[in-house]
């Protein structure tokens, strides 16, 4: 009986033992549970995390493509269209429009892409003097050293030297002059020195000290036949009440003079600095013409002078013994022929 009791009393605290554990685990459970809400904090700080990691991400490319956008928007505005004029002689000029990544401010530019252009090097320095401008060209350049082995673009196609050198000076000096505000323009080689391309005829070397003057001028201006031209225009003419000399001043320069009586008290006198063009044989002036007006009180007095103008430009043209006057101004000269 003893032992009975002492058996129940087992049994009975291995039940309570049981019960204890399953209590107990019970309890662990529910503080499992307590602790979701700070795990699904957790989580949601992660991914918050990573949410921010993303948008550092997202913002570190947006920041990318908007310095890659502003990298080509600067491109873009660096880049322009530049007008370009390819002279190929005896007045043979075509004018192209070129894309060129660069500022297109200076004459640099515009020699840069003529060389793109056309395949050729245009390598120069530019230095403006008020609105003159010295070109120096560089060694380097293809006027300079010579086509060597490269492959010449079909429509910059040339046999010889000579036509390739007149090509690139004529070439750069008409898109400087149509793109910028240029009264003269030197050319010189090597920091100041005379041009003297390979086989230039029929001149050997561009003086320095002379504005360049284009090929038209040194192929033609010299030969026997245009200073024949040239000389024909010397001498008096008359028409009517105006009188023309035409005669070559201390400088070497061509000047015509016309003086005009309005009555016997008051005359006008028109004088034009002149070139001989070699290609219209004409005498030209250009912007440098002055109109003088002298008037008298009386044949004892001094006159009265008004200058109407210093600017003025002109051509005189000679055709069978006869001078014709354009004056680009009033148009004065309409209908008037002078003869000798």
């Amino acid at each position: 009986m003893k032992k009975l009791s002492v058996i129940l009393a087992l049994s009975m605290s291995m039940c309570l033992l049981s019960s204890c554990g399953t209590e107990s685990e019970m309890t662990s459970g529910k503080t499992s549970l307590d602790k979701t809400p700070s795990d699904k904090i957790t989580i949601s700080e992660a991914a918050s995390s990573e949410t921010t990691s993303a948008g550092t991400s997202s913002a570190e490319s947006s920041s990318v493509e908007s310095k890659s956008s502003k990298s080509s928007q600067n491109v873009a505005e660096s880049s322009c269209s530049l007008s370009l004029y390819a002279d190929f002689g005896s007045d043979d000029v075509k004018k192209y429009t070129y894309d060129y990544n660069g500022g297109g401010e200076s004459p640099e530019d515009y020699a840069a892409a003529l060389s793109g252009l056309t395949g050729l090097d245009f390598v120069i320095t530019a230095a403006w003097h008020g609105t003159d401008l010295y070109v120096d060209w560089n060694s380097k350049s293809t006027l300079i050293s010579g086509l060597d082995d490269r492959e010449q673009k079909q429509e910059f196609f040339f046999y010889d030297h000579d036509s390739l050198s007149w090509f690139m000076m004529d070439s750069l000096w008409q898109t400087l002059q149509m793109n910028f505000d240029i009264n003269n323009i030197y050319y010189t080689m090597d920091g100041g020195k005379e041009l003297t391309p390979m086989d230039l005829s029929p001149i050997s070397s561009i003086p320095a000290d002379s504005p360049y003057a284009t090929s038209n001028y040194y192929k033609y201006s010299n030969t026997p036949e245009n200073e024949q031209a040239a000389d024909n225009y010397l001498g008096t003419w008359g028409c009517g009440r105006a009188t023309l000399n035409i005669s070559v001043n201390e400088d070497g320069a061509y000047q015509a003079k016309i003086s005009w009586a309005d009555s016997a008290f008051a005359h006008t006198e028109w004088v034009y600095i002149l070139y001989f063009d070699t290609m219209s044989k004409e005498m030209v002036c250009n912007n440098n013409a002055v109109r003088t007006y002298y008037e008298y009180k009386d044949g004892n007095s001094e006159p009265e002078i008004t200058v109407m103008y210093t600017d003025g430009s002109g051509s005189f043209f000679l055709s069978d013994g006869v001078i014709t006057w354009y004056d680009a101004e009033e148009n004065c000269g309409e209908g008037m022929e002078f003869v000798k």
